[in-house]
């Protein structure tokens, strides 16, 4: 199967925000955002999912650039959003666009607690 990145979401010059909402039945894996600034002062950048930012960085003056490069899950329905506090900003967010098979919906069973450290005894029975 071949998999392909996809630009989720393209912030032109002049706006200083854009969304991109996972399409329903979807979970795109954000992996790349570049932002470049060209305007004559300092600017920032932050990247979220929802209201939840997890990723911010500054854009020096004149050309200046940021990239942020990782691994964040949004399922279908969430918004990525990119912001810039720049008005002459770009960004430009990609990563890949999956099938999603509902999992994230599904009641799972809780985790087994690990015993504490340094136990010398079965994990598997009390006392």
């Amino acid at each position: 199967m071949a998999l392909y990145s996809v630009r989720f979401l393209y912030v032109p010059q002049g706006t200083a925000q854009g969304d991109y909402q996972v399409p329903i039945g979807k979970v795109a894996i954000l992996r790349n955002a570049d932002f470049a600034n060209y305007s004559n002062a300092v600017a920032a950048a932050s990247i979220a999912i929802g209201a939840v930012a997890f990723a911010k960085g500054s854009l020096p003056a004149t050309t200046g650039t940021w990239h942020w490069e990782g691994r964040q899950v949004a399922y279908g329905g969430e918004i990525l959003h990119a912001y810039t506090s720049g008005g002459d900003c770009r960004g430009v967010l990609s990563g890949y666009l999956l099938d999603s098979d509902g999992a994230q919906f599904k009641e799972r069973a809780p985790a087994a607690e690990l015993p504490p450290p340094g136990f010398q005894g079965d994990p598997t029975r009390p006392g």
